[in-house]
């Protein structure tokens, strides 16, 4: 590798570069009662995080104006959020009226590290909220798997929550697992979602399968509201045996009598 080059720049262009870099991240404006604040921080869905400052009887009021709570309404995980917003709040010595997270009494020394955590709460009590809305979501799913790989094969035969072995001798976790001691093989299911890490996940665990020394049939399961792509599909159909709707008949997953 060459040298590092430093570029000598007079003091004065360098001050009006960081105010303008400063400037496209936090912006603020004035509301009716105080100011509002945009973070450089987003929620999942893309929106940023804004905090308002209103003064109180005693020091500064900071708070969310209830947008988490408005995210979390978007994506129906209003309850998750709750809960989560709540045991932040108590974590970081903040208030949550069930609605809006606040920061009461801040002195104006202490102001910008309120801002900075009203805001950081906010953001991870929305994310929290979506990670244990499709924690349950998949749940769900799975119980609808379950169900009918029951009815196909019969419940002596189907394993929820399974693991099982690649080539790597990983061991890995599938939704269910349906053996065939007859055919000296097994069938394992894996929901996938449109999200990248679930299609990443699900692609990575079958190419290990598909080198396993018991013949394992791969099968990804498509959530019935999963949108995936069609360039994501063909992704995984390099690694699955077959990619499935879970909303479709579970007659139509498989070819053959014997569950090829």
């Amino acid at each position: 590798m060459g040298s590092d080059a430093v570029l000598i720049r007079p003091d004065d262009e360098l001050g009006r570069v960081a105010k303008s870099v400063v400037a496209s991240l936090v912006r603020s404006e004035m509301t009716d009662r105080g100011f509002a604040i945009s973070l450089p921080i987003r929620y999942p869905g893309g929106s940023a995080v804004n905090v308002h400052v209103v003064p109180g009887n005693e020091g500064w009021i900071v708070h969310d104006n209830g947008a988490g709570f408005l995210e979390a309404e978007m994506i129906g995980g209003v309850s998750q959020f709750r809960h989560a917003a709540q045991e932040l709040a108590d974590e970081r010595g903040l208030r949550f009226d069930r609605q809006t997270i606040l920061s009461m009494q801040v002195p104006q020394s202490w102001l910008a590290n309120a801002v900075a955590e009203v805001g950081e709460v906010s953001r991870l009590a929305v994310m929290q909220a979506a990670d244990r809305l499709a924690e349950a979501v998949h749940e769900r799913s799975k119980l609808v798997l379950v169900e009918k790989l029951s009815g196909r094969f019969g419940k002596a035969a189907v394993t929820a929550n399974a693991t099982v072995t690649g080539g790597s001798n990983r061991e890995w976790p599938v939704d269910a697992m349906v053996l065939q001691p007859m055919l000296s093989r097994r069938i394992v299911f894996s929901i996938v979602t449109a999200h990248p890490n679930s299609i990443a996940s699900v692609f990575t665990k079958f190419s290990d399968l598909a080198d396993a020394p018991t013949a394992t049939l791969r099968y990804a399961v498509k959530h019935r509201k999963a949108a995936i792509d069609a360039a994501n599909v063909i992704l995984l159909e390099r690694a699955a045996t077959r990619v499935v709707d879970l909303g479709s008949d579970a007659g139509e997953w498989f070819p053959t009598s014997s569950a090829a």
